[in-house]
């Protein structure tokens, strides 16, 4: 298989973390394959923005859409370098993407795309949508909670009104990427990965 930059985005809840580690553990059996997360483990900047994001420390909110772009510009050439080598990245957010659904509440939309635009993310060969009902969003946060996982403090919420609102986001900002893909998020991974597995095989 030639190699892919994958992405899979979705509320919070959706299981894209779950599909990720899915797809690039079944991806591994066809290919080289390494997978990136939003914000970054390993970039300093990464770090500082997990750390306000689970409460260690406080930035404002107005301000994360620039540690979110910076976070990206800093992993972007070890994404183009992989793919330059012949590695399929899977990606669990796209910093464009995701800006464009999260700081709407804190940016005009026009705004997050001219912080975003200049910085000149890669786009995904193929982008998956994993798209949850919040009710089921809302039940896999509940569980999380009670395992003891931690949470993000930012962005996370319980308020369906909000949960709804960035579901709506989400389906109108990937609908200008023709390479899109809108999965079941509450269908069992394995059959997500099958039907991304074949989506692939036919991709040009």
């Amino acid at each position: 298989m030639e190699p892919r930059y994958i992405v899979l985005e979705g509320i919070d809840g959706a299981g894209k973390s779950t599909l990720a580690a899915a797809l690039t553990a079944a991806l591994c059996l066809q290919c080289d394959v390494v997978s990136v997360v939003f914000p970054s483990s390993t970039s300093p900047v990464g770090q500082l923005i997990r750390d306000v994001l689970e409460g260690r420390r406080s930035v404002s909110a107005a301000a994360m859409m620039w540690l979110f772009v910076a976070d990206g510009v800093d992993v972007e050439p070890y994404i183009t370098k992989q793919l330059s080598q012949g590695v399929t990245v899977v990606c669990d957010r796209h910093p464009r993407i995701s800006g464009l659904v999260y700081q709407i509440d804190h940016y005009c939309e026009t705004q997050v795309r001219q912080v975003t635009g200049p910085a000149k993310f890669r786009v995904p060969d193929r982008l998956y949508l994993i798209d949850i009902s919040v009710a089921e969003a809302l039940r896999r946060r509940e569980k999380r909670a009670r395992e003891g996982k931690p949470a993000d403090k930012l962005y996370e919420t319980q308020d369906i009104e909000r949960l709804r609102a960035l579901r709506e986001r989400y389906l109108r900002v990937v609908e200008p990427y023709r390479n899109t893909r809108i999965l079941n998020g509450e269908q069992p991974v394995g059959e997500s990965v099958r039907i991304i597995l074949q989506d692939l095989e036919g991709l040009k």
